[in-house]
C-alpha cells in the first residue's frame, strides 16, 4: 500500500509541473504517462489483495523508469502553444470506393472464419490469428493495416473529405472484428481524441464518459471472445488488465535473456534470421505466463529493457522513450501535417506503457507507418502545390480582367 501511495504522490508532482509550468494538455506524453500511473495505483489500492505483494524490487524498477522518463520529457519538451483550429482546403484523392470494396470482402472473410469453428465467434477469430490462419487473405489484411491506418490518421487530421474519412472508420471497425483484440479498439480512438483535442474541440471533462464507453466496449469484446469455461469475475478481469502487469514485472529476472538484447533489438534478430545471416529465431511477441497467483503475460513497457539489461537497461530505455516522445510532441504542437501524423501513430505505445511495450517490439509496423506517412504526405504536398498554382493563376486572370474592365470604363 505504501508504494502505491508513493507512486500517486510522485506522479502527481510531475503531473502538476506538466499542467502548471509546461502548460501541457492531455495530448502530452508527460500528462498521459503520469495520469495513467496515478490511475493504476488507485486501482491497485482496491485490488492489491488479489495479487502478490507490491515489493520493493518492483517499486525501485518503476522509480528508475518514472524519474528518468519524466525528467527527460521535462527538459526536452517545449511549452504548449495556443491551440488553433487549422483548416485544410486540399483533400486526398477519392479512394473510398476501393476501400469500401476491400472492407466488404474483408468482412465476408471474417464472418466466414468466425462461424466455421468450434468456439464462440470472436474466439475462433482470435485463435486463428494467434495460431496462424492458413488463408493468405488474412496475411494480406494484416500487411495492409499500416497503409489504411496511416490513411485514417491523415483523414482525421485533414478533416475535409467525409467519404474518405468514413471509409477509413469502417475499415478500422472491421479490423476490430478481424483482430478480435482490444488494441484495435483503443488505437484509433486515442488518435481521434488527440487530434480533436489539438484543434480545441474536446476537453478533459468530456473524456470521462468516453473512458467508460471505451471500457464497456472492451469488456463486451472480452466476454464475447472468451471460452465457455472462463468464469473469471469482472473485478478480477479489470484488475488483470490494469494492475497485474506491474506486479508481473516483479517476477522477471533481470538480464535473463538467452541472447544479448533479443527483446530490445527484436527487429534486427528478425531481419538477420529472415535473410539467413543468423540462425537465431526472433522471440515470440506472445510472452510466457507468470502466475501472480492468477496467470498473466504482460509486464509493462519496462519489461524488454529490464529482461535484456537489468536496472541500467530500464534507465536507458526510459531515456530513449523520453527523447523520442519529446521530439515527436515538439513537432506535434507546431501543427505540421506530417509531424502530427507521426505523433498520433506513436501515441498508443506511451498510453499503454503500463500494460506492455509496443513501440520497439512492433518497430517494423511503425517503420511501415512512417514510410506511408511520407509517401502520402508527398502526394498531399504535390496536390497542395498544384492547387496553390491554380489559385495564383486564377487570381492573376481575375486581376487582369479587373484592370481591363476598369480601363474600358474610363473610356
Amino acid at each position: 500500500m505504501l508504494y502505491l501511495l508513493l507512486i500517486i504522490m510522485i506522479s502527481s508532482c510531475f503531473l502538476s509541473i506538466t499542467i502548471l509550468y509546461k502548460k501541457h494538455d492531455f495530448t502530452s506524453p508527460l500528462f498521459i504517462t503520469n495520469s495513467i500511473w496515478i490511475g493504476i495505483a488507485i486501482v491497485g489500492i482496491f485490488v492489491h489483495h488479489l495479487f502478490f505483494e507490491f515489493s520493493t524490487k518492483i517499486f525501485l524498477i518503476w522509480l528508475s523508469w518514472s524519474l528518468t522518463l519524466n525528467i527527460t520529457l521535462l527538459l526536452m519538451s517545449s511549452k504548449n502553444r495556443k491551440q488553433t483550429n487549422r483548416v485544410y482546403t486540399v483533400t486526398l484523392p477519392n479512394y473510398w470506393p476501393y476501400l469500401l470494396a476491400l472492407s466488404a470482402y474483408m468482412l465476408y472473410e471474417v464472418i466466414k472464419l468466425g462461424l466455421n469453428g468450434p468456439h464462440p465467434f470472436l474466439l475462433n477469430i482470435r485463435l486463428a490469428n494467434i495460431m496462424g490462419y492458413p488463408s493468405p487473405i488474412f496475411s494480406i489484411f494484416s500487411r495492409m493495416y499500416p497503409l489504411f491506418f496511416t490513411l485514417f490518421l491523415f483523414e482525421i487530421t485533414l478533416n475535409n473529405n467525409k467519404k474518405n474519412r468514413y471509409s477509413t472508420y469502417l475499415y478500422m471497425m472491421i479490423f476490430v472484428l478481424y483482430s478480435a483484440g482490444k488494441m484495435a479498439i483503443l488505437t484509433p480512438i486515442i488518435c481521434y481524441v488527440a487530434i480533436r483535442a489539438r484543434r480545441g474541440e474536446i476537453n478533459f471533462i468530456k473524456l470521462i464518459p468516453l473512458f467508460f464507453i471505451i471500457l464497456i466496449a472492451m469488456l463486451i469484446l472480452h466476454y464475447l471472445r472468451k471460452s465457455h469455461g472462463d468464469i473469471t469475475p469482472l473485478l478480477q478481469t479489470l484488475a488483470t488488465y490494469t494492475y497485474s502487469p506491474i506486479i508481473a514485472l516483479g517476477e522477471v529476472e533481470p538480464s535473463s535473456s538467452l541472447h544479448w538484447g533479443e527483446n530490445t533489438f527484436r527487429l534486427l534478430y528478425a531481419l538477420s534470421y529472415a535473410f539467413g545471416i543468423s540462425d537465431i529465431e526472433p522471440i515470440n511477441l506472445i510472452l510466457n505466463y507468470s502466475h501472480i497467483p492468477t496467470p498473466t503475460n504482460v509486464y509493462t513497457a519496462i519489461y524488454i529493457f529490464y529482461k535484456d539489461f537489468g536496472q541500467l537497461g530500464v534507465i536507458w530505455g526510459a531515456f530513449i522513450y523520453g527523447i523520442i516522445y519529446s521530439i515527436l510532441y515538439n513537432s506535434f504542437i507546431k501543427q505540421k501535417t506530417i509531424s502530427s501524423i507521426i505523433y498520433l501513430s506513436a501515441l498508443t505505445p506511451i498510453t499503454l506503457s503500463f500494460f506492455s511495450e509496443t513501440l520497439i517490439s512492433l518497430l517494423s509496423t511503425y517503420i511501415q507507418i512512417l514510410f506511408y506517412t511520407f509517401l502520402i504526405g508527398l502526394l498531399y504536398e504535390r496536390r497542395k502545390n498544384r492547387y496553390s498554382t491554380r489559385l495564383l493563376q486564377w487570381r492573376k486572370l481575375h486581376s487582369q480582367s479587373n484592370i481591363i474592365s476598369t480601363t474600358a470604363n474610363s473610356y
